[in-house]
């Protein structure tokens, strides 16, 4: 989840990406956010206050601006490491054999995101998240190819979704 396997470790960054890939699991869970000028970044929060050095909501910060921050591990200490594009996580994945479960953010298209993971030849490494029907379909057509994790949030949608019967969902009924 958001990269760690650690609580108390930086979350979506590479160092808890190594972290958690020597202690064995190798699919793990990133938020990806988008910067003013359109990078894609990885961030759970709206704001940079949280995780970072930074503050404020991250969609009116440059991507410059975010680089110039460092993230804080769980106990909100600064630690030497900056905020990774989505690029970045995805050529780490690659060279380290590590499937990444996409949470795509608000603000984010789902386009740009199988945009980014194409351009990066990642399709089968990757599993994007949807959390409701619409947004399930919808990422099953951008990308067909893909595995999508799609929520079921109750028992009718649930339904509607186990009636799509795609060998790429799995479904996750919380």
């Amino acid at each position: 989840h958001r990269g760690q396997k650690d609580p108390q470790a930086p979350e979506n960054s590479l160092a808890s990406f190594r972290d958690t890939l020597e202690r064995g699991p190798i699919l793990m869970e990133i938020d990806i956010a988008r910067s003013a000028d359109g990078v894609l970044m990885l961030l759970h929060d709206d704001t940079l206050d949280r995780t970072t050095t930074g503050s404020g909501p991250i969609a009116e910060k440059t991507y410059r601006q975010i680089r110039q921050l460092y993230l804080k591990d769980g106990a909100g200490n600064v630690v030497e490491e900056r905020v990774p594009t989505l690029e970045e996580a995805l050529i780490w994945a690659k060279r380290n054999g590590a499937v990444l479960q996409l949470d795509i953010k608000r603000g984010v298209a789902v386009q740009e995101v199988v945009d980014a993971v194409r351009a990066a030849k990642m399709q089968r490494q990757v599993i994007l998240i949807a959390y409701n029907y619409a947004d399930s379909v919808a990422a099953m057509r951008a990308a067909p190819e893909m595995m999508v994790s799609a929520s079921g949030r109750d028992a009718a949608e649930t339904a509607r979704l186990l009636a799509i019967a795609s060998p790429r969902m799995l479904l996750f009924t919380g």
